[in-house]
């Protein structure tokens, strides 16, 4: 049995996607600017080039933490929500219809109140009741 349909699995796919590519642009547009200020400074002949060099290094660095974050930002988020998926699964009610009470039985609920209280007590939701009590 699923969890999920397939039109969640497709919205959540989707939106996943779109994460995933905004933190590669942000991430990967800070590390291709860092490494163009690198070969800039590196190859540069007037007195400040080091301190482009540097800029680029630490722009670099920058954009990799961003994208290592974002990343494991996002790993956080998918097993989180599988978890949450998975918890609500299965605190939902069993999908199998409840029976029906035999044409006999719901009469004499109805004639004898005595017959409706052992009836109650040994129904499967009260025994579960009774076996989560401390």
């Amino acid at each position: 049995m699923s969890a999920v349909g397939l039109p969640d699995v497709y919205r959540y796919g989707t939106k996943f996607l779109g994460y995933l590519l905004v933190v590669a642009l942000i991430g990967g547009g800070l590390i291709a600017v860092g490494n163009v200020l690198v070969d800039v400074g590196s190859f540069g002949a007037s007195g400040d080039a080091g301190a482009q060099a540097i800029l680029g290094i630490v722009v670099t660095v920058v954009g990799l933490l961003l994208s290592a974050s974002g990343l494991f930002g996002l790993l956080h988020k998918l097993i989180a929500d599988a978890a949450m998926v998975g918890a609500v699964a299965a605190s939902a009610e069993p999908d199998a219809p409840e029976q029906e009470p035999a044409p006999d039985a719901a009469h004499a609920e109805q004639t004898d109140p005595q017959a409706a209280a052992a009836s109650r007590e040994q129904s499967p939701r009260n025994r579960q009741r009774r076996q989560k009590r401390p």
